[in-house]
């Protein structure tokens, strides 16, 4: 249900927006300005108002301009550049990156005012203390693609990500906590749920998000190992193979039929 309440459980004022909760997990904030919606997402209440009243302040400095191309809408005109140039899968996973995570951060800035600080800042900087130094590079790499794009395009003189620092993988950033010796480390229901959903994922064109997902799952329900739930062999006759704890099933898709 939306509210006008900020975390201190006061009335939001007239004007500045509303966040309501979604789904468990995730909350939308969102106002209308000039007659345009704009909406972020966050996992808790608290990151979905952050990123509304960070709008809004942005947007009374004169940072967002409806009148320039947002940030947003090049990046969508890229995408479709892309898709006729990728892979499906290889698009997909652009696409997933891009819109979970580029765009929330970044999209509602005019293309001209995306400059390194705010990159490095909003994006880089945020996202490696949430996730692995391979998703923040895809993170990273898209947004310097699409920049070298719009310089072709020639909306912008200069693109900021050459001035954006990405951390090494080896970097302190991206470990996570350390259990201790001997502790076996156990989900709480509500993790094995974000993780059953997350395995569940699909693209808009009903693709998987993750590709092995299936295989996750089968281990999540069964306490399999990695080396007893997936073997892949190579068989004389070239077909592929799943192999399940010595049970054997043809190619992935009968993999979904096993649990």
């Amino acid at each position: 249900m939306s509210k006008q309440v900020n975390q201190d459980g006061l009335r939001r004022k007239k004007g500045t927006g509303s966040v309501y909760q979604i789904k468990p997990d995730l909350w939308r904030s969102k106002i209308t300005k000039n007659g345009t919606p704009f909406q972020f997402y966050g996992e808790t209440e608290k990151e979905a108002e952050k990123k509304l009243d960070d709008f809004i302040n942005k947007f009374s400095q004169g940072a967002i301009n409806q009148k320039r191309m947002s940030y947003d809408d090049h990046l969508t005109e890229w995408l479709g550049k892309k898709k006729r140039k990728l892979k499906p899968q290889s698009y997909d996973r652009l696409e997933f990156t891009v819109e979970k995570h580029v765009i929330p951060m970044l999209g509602y800035f005019d293309l001209d005012k995306v400059d390194d600080k705010t990159i490095q800042s909003d994006l880089i900087d945020e996202k490696v203390k949430t996730h692995s130094y391979s998703s923040v590079k895809k993170m990273y790499d898209a947004v310097n693609a699409s920049m070298k794009y719009a310089q072709k395009q020639k909306r912008i003189i200069h693109n900021p990500v050459d001035l954006v620092e990405m951390p090494v993988s080896t970097s302190k950033q991206f470990k996570k906590k350390k259990s201790k010796a001997g502790n076996l480390e156990i989900f709480a229901d509500s993790e094995i749920s974000k993780f059953v959903e997350a395995a569940k994922a699909r693209f808009s064109n009903d693709v998987p998000v993750y590709r092995n997902a299936e295989i996750f799952l089968l281990m999540l329900n069964t306490g399999l190992r990695v080396s007893e739930a997936y073997v892949k062999q190579k068989l004389k006759n070239n077909e592929n193979f799943f192999c399940f704890n010595n049970i054997t099933a043809p190619d992935e898709k009968q993999v979904r039929f096993i649990f």
